[in-house]
Parts: C-alpha cells; sequence; structure tokens
C-alpha cells in the first residue's frame, strides 16, 4: 500500500549552470501486510462461512478408465501395454460379466475404453488419445506423422497375417491349410513387411521408430512382431535391426508377462549380406555379394 509520495523541484545545481532546467525527485514509502494462510482462514471465519474438507475430483486431466473387451482380450492387447508402460491404473470388464449389449457400445464393437463418461472405440483412436496423455507420440509433427504411418501399417500388417498368427498361437489347423498358409505368410513378412519395417528402424539408427525415446509405435510393432519371432525365428535371419527392437521392448520391465521373452541372438554383416552368427559360422568362405533395394513405407 502506498503510504505518501513527496517530491522536490529543486534544481541540480550543476546541471543548473550547464543548462539550466529543473529535475523531479520522487521518494515513495509503502507498507505490506503478510496475507499468508493464516490471514486467510482468519477471513474464512470471520465471513462466517464454514471450511470444507477438500475432496479428491476426477476431472480431464485424471479420468477413471474402464475397459471394455471380450473374454480373449487379443484386440486390447496394445491398450493394455500402453497403460503398464505409463503406469496407469484401469479397470478391465468383459462384455460377458457386465452383461451389456454389444449394441450399447459405439460402432457396435470391442474394445471400448471408457472416461469420465465418454466411450471411444476403435483400438489406433483409443492408442492415440492415450499417447497424446502420457507423452507417448512425436515430439514434432513430423515425428508424430510418422508414428501415424507405421502404427496404420502395423495395423494393415497385423490384417493380413491374423490368420497365420492364430493358427500357430493355438494350434488349430489342419497340415494342408497350415502348409499353404505358413509359405504365404512367410513370403509375405520376409519379401515385404519385415523389410520395410527394418528399414524404418534403420532410417532412426536402430533404436526407436523416431526420435530416441518410446512412443507408442515402438509397443504397436513389437505386438504385431514378439508372436511370430517366438514362432518362427528364422523368418528373422536378415532382420536384425527388427529382431532387437522387438526383445528391447519386451524386455521392458513394466510390460513384464504381457510379451513373449525373447532370446538374446548374434548377427553379423559379411559383404552387404545380414546373418544369423549360427549361419555365419557354418559358411565355407565369405558368400557373394547380393545387392538389394531398400524397402520404404515413405
Amino acid at each position: 500500500m502506498v503510504k505518501s509520495v513527496s517530491w522536490s523541484d529543486e534544481p541540480i545545481p550543476l546541471l543548473k549552470r550547464a543548462l539550466g532546467f529543473r529535475t523531479l525527485s520522487v521518494t515513495v514509502k509503502t507498507e505490506t501486510q503478510d496475507f499468508g494462510m493464516d490471514a486467510l482462514r482468519n477471513f474464512i471465519l470471520e465471513s462466517g462461512e464454514e471450511e470444507e474438507s477438500v475432496k479428491p475430483s476426477y476431472s480431464y486431466n485424471s479420468p477413471e478408465y474402464v475397459l471394455y473387451d471380450d473374454n480373449e482380450q487379443e484386440e486390447s492387447l496394445l491398450i493394455r501395454m500402453i497403460f503398464a508402460f505409463a503406469h496407469v491404473p484401469f479397470e478391465t470388464r468383459t462384455v460377458e460379466e457386465t452383461g451389456t449389449d454389444f449394441y450399447g457400445f459405439p460402432f457396435s464393437s470391442t474394445p471400448v475404453l471408457e472416461l469420465n463418461g465418454l466411450r471411444l472405440s476403435s483400438v489406433n483412436s483409443i492408442c492415440r488419445h492415450l499417447a497424446w496423455r502420457y507423452d507417448l507420440s512425436g515430439r514434432t509433427a513430423a515425428e508424430d506423422s510418422i508414428v501415424d504411418v507405421v502404427t496404420d501399417a502395423v495395423d494393415d500388417a497385423r490384417k493380413r497375417m491374423r490368420q497365420w498368427i492364430r493358427i500357430a498361437e493355438y494350434r488349430e489347423w489342419d497340415d494342408y491349410e497350415m502348409e499353404s498358409l505358413e509359405e504365404k505368410s512367410r513370403r509375405l513378412f520376409v519379401s515385404f513387411i519385415g523389410p520395410a519395417f527394418e528399414e524404418i528402424l534403420r532410417r532412426n539408427g536402430g533404436k526407436w521408430i523416431v526420435g530416441d525415446e518410446v512412443t507408442w509405435a515402438d509397443l504397436s510393432l513389437a505386438s504385431l512382431i514378439n508372436p511370430i519371432i517366438f514362432h518362427r525365428p528364422s523368418f528373422f535371419d536378415r532382420l536384425p535391426l527388427l529382431y532387437n527392437h522387438c526383445k528391447r521392448v519386451a524386455d521392458m520391465e513394466s510390460l513384464t508377462g504381457m510379451l513373449y521373452n525373447i532370446r538374446d541372438r548374434s548377427f553379423k554383416t559379411v559383404d552387404g549380406c545380414t546373418l544369423p552368427q549360427s549361419h555365419f559360422n557354418l559358411l565355407p568362405g565369405i558368400p557373394r555379394r547380393r545387392t538389394h533395394n531398400h524397402i520404404s513405407l515413405f
């Protein structure tokens, strides 16, 4: 609070002699009052208002999550991985437990994530929302675009290999069906899907999809690659970056029990060819040079 102001229009002698003008000097005195918590409490009590206990409230910044899915929970794996990686609690309810009709969910499908009364459907939409909240998106607009490209590519690859992965996981096949599907899936993965993701990792240094930190694109890619490595490690004889990327994610402590354990594996590059250590040791000599064009998604 300003108590008083005083001024003087007496000229400074030196300036008066030199320039002949006056100066104004101002002195301000202030007074402060401590208005801390005690003063605030006294003010509330004096005004006759009762103190109310502060209760925790859930807002848009701290929602309560409920994840609805079917009993198998295959489709929601990536969502649960993001929750686990970010150490965010959530509740899981199956459609069978709640007795909820599928038609009560958006687009009549699961998984569905409920937060603060809002229900979100589509795995990628849910994951993109959670990634935004828990810092698993790209650091720049360009990086976030690459994350979207990769996650969409993973989703497309999953659809194209879904039947083979399910058969390999649950052993529900006859010999003829498996033999035909096995060769088709092997060619698709070894000649296109695997090299495409390998090249993306190579461009960024081999550790993560974009930047130098984990994004939800890394978790998405690992959720696709992990069962393929477990059942057919030979598919990765020439894909060391993809193999080690999946192992890096599977070894994360926060994701324990959600992915298959991946064993250590050594790779060596010989005259432009990447080979697993076991194959390299059996070579009679240096293999002939092979050239190939890198496959890229963008």
